[in-house]
């Protein structure tokens, strides 16, 4: 894969991003002029809904954004300006468009692996590409191609065998803190069976998220994300799975674990979301759920980047490039 084999759409995701967030407000900012300077949750609704910044907002979850605001009035009203200051306070909490923007671009990334006997053998050759922000790319090829490989090593997570190569993300070469702007999502999902989601959504808060965050702020942190990934309903919910003894503890679906996994990562805002075979182990319907809910994600600016074999039209069709 090269640069001049990607292919992007006219327009990019952060440009259309901007748009539609400037043409909201603008949207707001008329509604609220004819209604002597105020904001009704009604008003707020409609105007969201039809707008590409707030796509596929259910009644529900809007309301929890109305509700967020700091000064919604006693008849449940808020000036434009309250709502403006709002948006942009809860912006890394709500995900209303807001993932750092970060691409990626390599060039001639080799692996080789030395064995005990000398020998060496090479699993990647000089493989080149530009992955665009905001942008969802599958790595494709056959049982031992080397997806994961590259994958991992994108994600600065291979710690064997000789890299060769160059890397760089927004034009610079990766620093450290790299691992703090991006998330992993493996193929297995790892919970304890006895814990809730909301637990689970907790736990990672408290490890990926700043100290001085109340723990208020992380809670309305993993119930926005929460709403987000499609498990509002299972929020109460054991993760479910083996028991001591060879007993099982019902709970969630595999796709619902999958997308718990997602979410778990996306607590700390990550720019660039890496999975490793996000489809694996899932029937076709939980799938293509999963599937489609990273391409919302990565309309809302991250970039997605995951190994994939064999997928469904319905599945291929999401993706921006390969």
């Amino acid at each position: 894969m090269t640069p001049g084999d990607v292919t992007t759409d006219d327009e990019s995701p952060q440009r259309s991003r901007r748009t539609s967030a400037v043409a909201l407000e603008q949207a707001l900012f008329d509604a609220i002029g004819s209604n002597d300077g105020e904001l009704t949750f009604d008003m707020f609704y409609e105007i969201l809904r039809h707008n590409e910044e707030g796509s596929g907002i259910t009644r529900e979850d809007a309301l929890i954004m109305f509700n967020e605001m700091d000064s919604v009035e006693q008849d449940g009203t808020i000036s434009f300006e309250e709502w403006l200051r709002t948006r942009q306070k809860h912006r890394g909490a709500i995900r209303h468009g807001v993932a750092p923007s970060m691409d990626m671009s390599f060039e001639n990334v080799s692996c080789l692996y030395e064995a005990k006997d000398g020998s060496s053998k090479q699993v990647l050759y000089d493989i080149s590409g530009y992955i665009p922000a905001g942008s969802f790319v599958a790595l494709m090829g056959p049982s031992g191609a080397g997806k994961s490989t590259l994958l991992d090593i994108l994600a600065m997570r291979k710690t064997t065998g000789t890299i060769y190569g160059s890397i760089l993300v927004n034009g610079e070469p990766r620093t450290p803190s790299f691992l703090r702007q991006v998330a992993y999502v493996t193929q297995e999902d790892l919970f304890l069976p006895h814990m809730t989601v909301l637990e689970i959504m907790m736990y990672y808060a408290d490890l990926r998220l700043p100290p001085g965050m109340t723990s208020g702020e992380k809670l309305e942190c993993c119930r926005a994300i929460v709403h987000q990934m499609g498990l509002s309903e299972r929020i109460n919910n054991r993760a479910g799975g083996p028991l001591p003894g060879g007993n099982t503890l019902r709970g969630l679906s595999g796709g619902q674990k999958r997308r718990l996994s997602i979410a778990c990562a996306l607590v700390a805002n990550p720019g660039i979301l890496f999975l490793d075979e996000p489809t694996s182990g899932l029937d076709s319907f939980s799938a293509l759920t999963v599937m489609e809910t990273m391409r919302t994600l990565s309309r809302n600016g991250v970039t997605i980047i995951c190994t994939i074999h064999q997928p469904r039209t319905t599945i291929w069709r999401l993706f921006d490039q390969l």
